[in-house]
C-alpha cells in the first residue's frame, strides 16, 4: 500500500465532500481516479492511498516520485458520500485500499454524529494492514463507531490473538440484523461488492440504501 500527500499549488485549496474522488492526469491519454483519504477540513492537501502491486502507469509514477514532483488533477468528482441526514445505522464495508474514502468520511462524520456506524474491513495478511491504530483510537473516542477487521490469509499468531479470519461478508451478515433498517456503503473488490449487493437485494434492502464504489 502506498500513501501520497499532495500540497495544492494552483488553486491552493479544495472544497469537497468526504468520499469524493479526483482524476489524476498521469500522462497524455492516461487518467486515474483516486478517492481522497483526507477529510474535507484539510483544504490545502490531498491524501491518497492505493495499491501499487498491479504496477500500472500511476503506480510507476508514484514509486518513482520525489518530493516536489507535481501532478495535475480534476475534481472533486463522484457521489459516493454519506447521507448524514438519514437516521438509519450506517454499515461501511471495505476490502483492501477501498478503505481510503472511509477515512475521509469517518474523520468528517464522527465528531458531530450521534448515529451508529460500523466499519467492516477485509484484507489478506497482517502486513497489508495500515491505519489500524488510528481506527482503533477513533473507536475508543466515539462509542457510536465500531470497527471489525478480518484477514483472509492470516498467520496463526493473528488468530491466536483473537483476530478474525475470513471475508468481510461472512462476519457482516452473521452479525448484522434488520438489514433493511441500515444504510450500506461498499467499496473495494468487484467480488465483495457483487456478493454483498446480491444478498442485500435478497433481503429486500432498497437500492436507495445501498451505495458502492468499485476499486478493483
Amino acid at each position: 500500500m502506498y500513501l501520497e500527500r499532495f500540497e495544492l499549488l494552483n488553486p491552493t485549496d479544495i472544497t469537497f465532500l468526504a468520499g469524493q474522488t479526483i482524476m489524476l492526469y498521469v500522462a497524455p491519454g492516461i487518467n486515474r481516479s483516486m478517492s481522497i483519504a483526507s477529510p474535507p477540513s484539510d483544504t490545502h492537501i490531498i491524501l491518497l492511498a492505493h495499491d501499487v502491486s498491479p504496477n500500472g502507469a500511476y503506480a510507476k509514477w508514484a514509486l518513482a516520485a520525489k518530493v516536489g514532483d507535481q501532478m495535475n488533477f480534476m475534481g472533486p468528482l463522484g457521489v459516493f458520500v454519506l447521507d448524514k441526514e438519514s437516521p438509519r445505522k450506517k454499515v461501511i464495508v471495505a476490502t483492501g485500499s477501498g478503505i481510503a474514502p472511509y477515512r475521509s468520511m469517518l474523520l468528517d462524520y464522527l465528531p458531530s454524529a450521534a448515529g451508529e456506524i460500523t466499519l467492516y474491513w477485509g484484507l489478506r495478511r497482517e502486513e497489508d494492514i495500515f491505519w489500524q491504530k488510528e481506527l482503533e483510537e477513533l473507536a475508543a473516542k466515539y462509542p457510536n463507531f465500531h470497527v471489525v477487521m478480518t484477514l483472509s490469509q492470516p498467520t496463526d499468531a493473528w488468530q491466536s490473538a483473537g483476530g478474525r479470519r475470513g471475508h468481510v461478508q461472512e462476519h457482516m451478515f452473521a452479525e448484522q440484523k434488520n438489514l433493511t433498517d441500515m444504510d450500506w456503503y461498499l467499496c473495494g473488490s468487484k467480488a465483495m461488492i457483487n456478493e454483498t449487493r446480491d444478498k442485500l437485494k435478497a433481503a429486500a434492502v432498497p437500492d436507495t440504501q445501498v451505495k458502492f464504489e468499485l476499486f478493483f
